[in-house]
């Protein structure tokens, strides 16, 4: 346990495998090969993430979207670019590891942007049979909360997960 702040502030910040690097659990190269498959994985989710939005049609959706609320369709296309662009920077670090700073973070936060984006075009994309409008935001925000949270426990990039609740399962 640290006693000065930023001893605390460092052990907080510290990723399970450099933890376990420096208790010896884990060697430099198991560490390496540990960083270099979640950056496969957050790859596969960037990329997964660019095609869906692609394929998905999201452009009839927020030409629906802006009839009705034209507010709304412009938050969703400002919103779509910025995860546009943290996906194509995402594959850029998953790719280029080495000359990227912190690539596991830009990586990490690029997947969680994919997957979040999946369910707000989603849930946007279901204004139109919903009978009433709330009741699609208050399902989109809830589904947004649970995957956050759960991505906040299992992922470790771009945020640390404070808890070793699914410690087996990584």
């Amino acid at each position: 346990m640290a006693i000065l702040p930023d001893d605390f502030l460092m052990d907080i910040m510290k990723k399970g495998y450099e933890k376990e690097i420096e208790n010896k659990n884990k060697t430099v190269e198991e560490a390496a090969e540990t960083r270099a498959t979640r950056l496969k994985g957050y790859l596969s989710i960037c990329v997964s993430g660019l095609a869906t939005l692609y394929w998905s049609g999201s452009l009839p959706v927020f030409k629906e979207t802006h009839q009705t609320h034209p507010n709304l369709a412009y938050i969703g296309v400002v919103y779509s670019l910025v995860v546009v662009l943290l996906n194509l920077a995402g594959v850029a670090a998953a790719y280029f590891p080495s000359t990227t700073p912190f690539p596991l973070d830009i990586a990490g936060l690029a997947a969680w942007q994919s997957m979040i984006s999946v369910l707000v075009n989603f849930h946007v994309a279901t204004f139109i049979v919903h009978p009433k409008l709330i009741s699609s935001i208050i399902s989109m925000f809830v589904s947004l909360f649970i995957i956050t949270v759960f991505w906040g426990m299992v992922a470790q990039d771009p945020n640390v997960r404070s808890t070793s609740l699914f410690e087996n399962f990584l």
